[in-house]
This record gives structure tokens, sequence and C-alpha cells, in this order.
């Protein structure tokens, strides 16, 4: 022994019996000595003895700062999750319901701040969502409104007509009961002329049909303008082929108001061109023909105006027609107007009536008047 604070023990004292043979550290206890030797490679040893209770109490504070401090890890260790799952699943949690709840109809939620940039940005974009979901809701329901008014002044103008019918009808057998045989067909011609304008055999006819109504049009115009038509309809099948309604009506109608002229004469043709597969029909009147701003508006894109159809828009039929036949026919037919001031207006409708020859009727309204039927 080389030094002890225990008085017991003097210098010099022998008390291990034996050292480890190889290098490295034993621990042996020995008269209520803890011991602790180390062996060097250089041959000598150096040992230190603790007594037992000191050892074990300095081991048990050990132990307790160890515990302290896993303890203490821990709690740390269990704080930054907690801190994290606040920082970042609460608010995709949070999203996550935001997002379900928009799809299952909910728009007006309450917007929350997470005091993260990356989250505010993203439920900023997920608010103007909402918001333009909002807005194009309002628009639908806006126009499903407007649809439901639509329906509703349409069958209004259904009803009304209705009664004029019905009074014509009235107006008819008197006529008849007294005899007076021109207004009782004035009145027949009128009665086919506004069922048939009212749509009740629908939107699709055929060109016969057109023709025949047209024809009751024209004599009833006859009964009160004087002016002279020629009217050129070539017999065939051709003439069953389905059409748009309202076809020739609004082009004998502009014909007639502003067509006339001094000669006070117009001309219709319907014939079949079987080189190309067409019906083709022409009306040619002997006005003062059309000034530009009137060809550039049968040009516009076909829209119900009131003022315009107040102020007697000429166009207005014209546009229909046109606006008509690229629907019923998907483009696949053409309207020519040809005029030239003082020389009257010629109007030219190209309507194919074969399916496998339709791509070829995108020609120019020239040469279309058969053979054996002009003017």
């Amino acid at each position: 022994m080389q030094y002890s604070n225990n008085p017991v023990i003097v210098r010099g004292q022998k008390l291990l019996s034996e050292l480890p043979e190889k290098e490295g550290y034993a621990v042996t206890n020995q008269e209520g000595y803890k011991i602790m030797v180390y062996r060097s490679s250089i041959g000598y040893a150096n040992a230190i003895a603790l007594p037992e209770n000191t050892y074990q109490k300095e081991m048990n504070m050990w132990r307790l700062k160890l515990m302290v401090f896993i303890l203490a890890a821990f709690g740390i260790f269990s704080s930054s999750v907690f801190y994290l799952y606040r920082l970042i699943c609460k608010p995709l949690n949070q999203f996550q319901k935001q997002m379900i709840q928009v799809g299952n109809g909910s728009l007006h939620g309450e917007r929350q701040e997470y005091e993260i940039k990356e989250f505010d940005d993203l439920m900023h974009e997920v608010e103007q969502m909402k918001e333009q979901i909002r807005n194009l809701i309002d628009d639908v329901v806006e126009k499903e409104k407007s649809i439901q008014r639509t329906e509703y002044e349409k069958l209004m103008y259904q009803i009304n007509p209705h009664f004029l019918l019905n009074t014509l009808n009235s107006v008819q057998w008197m006529a008849r009961m007294s005899r007076q045989d021109n207004i009782t067909e004035f009145v027949q011609r009128l009665k086919r002329l506004l069922s048939y304008n009212l749509g009740k055999e629908g939107m699709q006819t055929t060109l016969r049909t057109e023709i025949d109504i047209v024809k009751d049009y024209i004599a009833l115009e006859q009964m009160r303008y004087d002016f002279v038509i020629e009217m050129n309809v070539e017999e065939g099948r051709y003439l069953e082929q389905p059409t748009v309604r309202m076809l020739l009506q609004p082009l004998v109608e502009n014909a007639i108001r502003y067509g006339l002229g001094e000669d006070e004469k117009i001309t219709i043709q319907v014939f079949e061109d079987n080189i190309r597969g067409l019906a083709i029909i022409t009306i040619l009147d002997s006005g003062n023909g059309l000034t530009q701003e009137e060809i550039n508006q049968i040009n516009e894109p076909f829209d119900y105006d009131v003022k315009r159809m107040q102020h007697g828009n000429r166009g207005i039929g014209l546009r229909y027609v046109k606006a008509m036949l690229e629907s019923f026919y998907e483009g696949e037919t053409n309207l020519f107007v040809n005029c030239k001031k003082g020389y009257g207006t010629k109007i030219t409708i190209l309507i194919p009536i074969q399916e496998e020859l339709r791509n070829k009727i995108k020609t120019t309204g020239a040469g279309t008047e058969k053979e054996g039927m002009e003017k």
C-alpha cells in the first residue's frame, strides 16, 4: 500500500495476495473493500481500494444521475414529438378535414391560421378554390333560374296563341255559316300557318311541308299586297328530306317587305342537283338590293335582340335561317347572298340530301339555276 486515508491501513501493507496475470482490469472484494486493479503491459499494476459502502453509494448516485438523464432525454424527445405533431400533423389533419368538408359540399367554413407560412399559403389557395366553386354554383343557379323563367315565358307564349287559334276556329265557322268562302279560306290558311309557326309538329320538318307552308303565307300576303310570285318546284323524292322548320318563310317575308321594287315580282326556285347531291333553293326579288351595313349584319352571329326586332332589322330573318341551317346540318350547308345595289337580292341555299356527298357542298352560289327553270 502506497497511500491510504484510512489510519487502520498503513503504508507498505499488503492487501492483495495475487495480481492479474494478464494486462487489463480486475475487480475483487476483500476485507470490506472494493479493490480495482489495473495491470499494464510493462509489468506494473495499480490498485484502488474503496470501502464497499462508499462504492455502492457512488454507484447509486451514478445510477440516479443516469436515470434522471434518461428521463430528461425522454421528456425532451416527447416534447419534440408533440411539438412536431402540432407543427405538421395537426395542420395536415385539419387540412384533410377541410378537404372532406369541401367534398361533401360545405364551402362556408371559417378560415384557419397556422402561423406557418407554407400552411397559410396552402389554406389561402384552398379558400380561393372554395370562392371560385361558390361563384360557379351561383352562376349555375342563376342560369337555372333564367332557364326556368324562359320556360315560363315559352309556356305563356304557347298558351296565348292557343286562345287565338280557338278564336280563329270560331271565325272560320261563322264565315262558313255566312257562306263567306274567301274569309273561310283566309282563316284556314292563317290557322295552318300559325299552328306550324308555333312548332306543334316539332323543330324538324320536310322540304315539301316547308314549301306548302310558304305557299299559304304567300297567299295571305297576296290578299294584302299586289305583287307577282313565280314559284317553280321540281317534283322528286328529295322533297321528303328532313330540314329545319321556318326555313323559307323568313326569307320570303324579307323579299315581300323589302324587295318588291317597281316590278313587284319575286321568283322562287326549288330543284335537285343530282351531281352534287344537293337540294337548291333560290329566292330572287326585284328590290334595291342590300347595303354593306345590312350585309355585315347578316354575317353577325344570330341573337334575339328585342330592340333590333322593334326597329325592323332586315338581317334578323336571314341570320336566323343561317344559324338554324348551321345547327341542323352541323355546318355542312351554305347560304349565299348575292346582290347589287338597284338590281335586287338573290338568296341561295344549298342543302345536302345525300350523306356521302355532303362534303362536296363547299362551293360558290353561282350557277345554281337548273336548266329549263330560268326566271
